[in-house]
């Protein structure tokens, strides 16, 4: 498949296929999701992006992030200071759960 979907020349990882623009790709896997079907997920190359289920898959825009560690990053940032992620604020229930609205 590879192959199909990569150009020759390519400077990719042997077999590595970019999921940008696919509806959905096998090597981006969800790690935080909204209860609404719209995802961050993570892909082969450490990109954080975002699956919003009415515009599918992307790596650019507001909820991307270059790598995991940049969104970690990010993320205690956020919390140190007490503001929101991005635009996106975040609540602790008394459970201890964090919860972010994206």
């Amino acid at each position: 498949m590879s192959e199909d979907v990569m150009p020759s020349g390519s400077k990719e990882p042997q077999g590595y296929v970019d999921p940008e623009g696919f509806w959905w790709h096998g090597s981006a896997i969800p790690f935080a999701m909204d209860g609404g079907g719209d995802n961050l997920v993570l892909d082969g190359k450490g990109r954080v992006g975002s699956f919003f289920h009415e515009e599918g898959l992307t790596f650019t825009g507001s909820w991307a992030w270059p790598s995991y560690a940049d969104f970690l990053e990010d993320v205690a940032h956020a919390l140190e200071r007490g503001e929101p992620l991005r635009d996106s604020p975040h609540s602790v229930a008394p459970e201890g759960d964090l919860d972010w609205t994206y």
